[in-house]
């Protein structure tokens, strides 16, 4: 995923768009800053699985540049730590959060999701969105999430996940080949959820609303990319990564699945 002009494209893609950088809102970020199926719309029903989040303290596992960070700590007057391994989508991020002024309630570090680098039960809630895919140790980050987590905290997961037992066609949005790829069933997640001290307490597969999403945003790509998406993230093979993901979930191989799970008491 490491991109070291990706900052500078963003912002090349603003003022494409006619946006004036000096008065940049988050809203203005998401056509590139919220990489998973759905985009604001799937990052505000992640939020909603939370009751109340105001001044409160949360994770978000695998933060990428940031988007979905600013839209919690944003619509949910929360503060919000992200964690990425990828150091270019950290540079980026934080620059972004620092120019639509959310610098004081995000903040994105570099590190590894399976050896979280914060202190025990110092998060009041955790998310993960379309991060599972890329980690084949789920196991670890499940713990290491939990080992952070306050007692009865919820840990919401939003991934692509296994529906059959078939091979993957790739490239997808998140691998360009099988050895990038980690993807899981629902069963693998509760396995490894339960056995790191965590209940499930919800899962919904969202087939219907990716089919929907992907078939919008096929229709705006007909016409070329536009100077701001998620392209700049993705490369060149954007629309193929797209058209592979898409047949996939049609054919009832892979979707996107939302899992609410708890911490024990």
């Amino acid at each position: 995923y490491e991109i070291n002009t990706l900052y500078e494209s963003i912002l090349k893609g603003l003022s494409d768009s006619g946006v004036d950088l000096n008065n940049v809102s988050a809203d203005q970020l998401s056509a590139a800053d919220e990489f998973h199926i759905g985009g604001t719309e799937a990052t505000g029903f992640v939020g909603d699985k939370f009751e109340n989040l105001k001044g409160v303290k949360v994770l978000d596992v695998g933060c990428g540049i940031g988007g979905p960070a600013r839209f919690i700590a944003r619509h949910m007057s929360c503060s919000v730590t992200g964690i990425d391994l990828t150091p270019s989508f950290i540079k980026t991020g934080n620059a972004l959060t620092e120019l639509v002024g959310l610098d004081n309630s995000v903040e994105l570090v570099e590190g590894d999701a399976s050896g979280l680098p914060f202190q025990e039960q110092s998060f009041d809630a955790a998310y993960m969105i379309h991060v599972g895919m890329n980690i084949s140790d789920k196991n670890s980050t499940f713990k290491s999430v939990n080992k952070v987590l306050k007692s009865g905290a919820l840990f919401v997961i939003y991934d692509v996940m296994k529906t059959q037992e078939k091979t993957i066609k790739f490239p997808v949005p998140w691998a360009d080949k099988a050895e990038g790829s980690a993807v899981e069933s629902v069963d693998s997640y509760s396995r490894g959820l339960e056995a790191s001290g965590f209940s499930i307490l919800n899962s919904e597969v969202k087939r219907d609303f990716a089919i929907d999403y992907f078939e919008k945003m096929m229709n705006r790509m007909e016409g070329g990319p536009s100077p701001l998406g998620l392209h700049l993230i993705m490369g060149a093979n954007t629309g193929e990564k797209v058209q592979n993901v898409y047949q996939q979930i049609v054919g009832g191989l892979l979707a996107p699945v939302l899992m609410v799970a708890k911490k024990g008491e």
